[in-house]
């Protein structure tokens, strides 16, 4: 199974959190409402994510294929 992994911590965050991935793959957060907020490319291992657009609830979403992950 080649699924990829995903660990996105802390969660619930104030705007900067840390995701590992096992695999190097484009990202995209969306609000609740579908709108496109933030995109990038995440590395294999740990990767520092700033996002200070707001309190709420936000979709984190990888084009691997990994489940996608609700950012608070």
């Amino acid at each position: 199974d080649n699924k990829t992994l995903i660990k996105l911590y802390p969660n619930p965050n104030r705007g900067n959190f840390t995701v590992e991935s096992t695999e190097e793959t484009p990202y995209t957060i969306y609000d609740l409402l579908g709108k496109e907020v933030k995109t990038g490319v995440l590395i294999l291992g740990k990767n520092q994510i700033e996002f200070n657009i707001g309190n709420g609830l936000f979709l984190f979403k990888t084009n691997s294929n990994s489940k996608p992950i609700i950012v608070k």
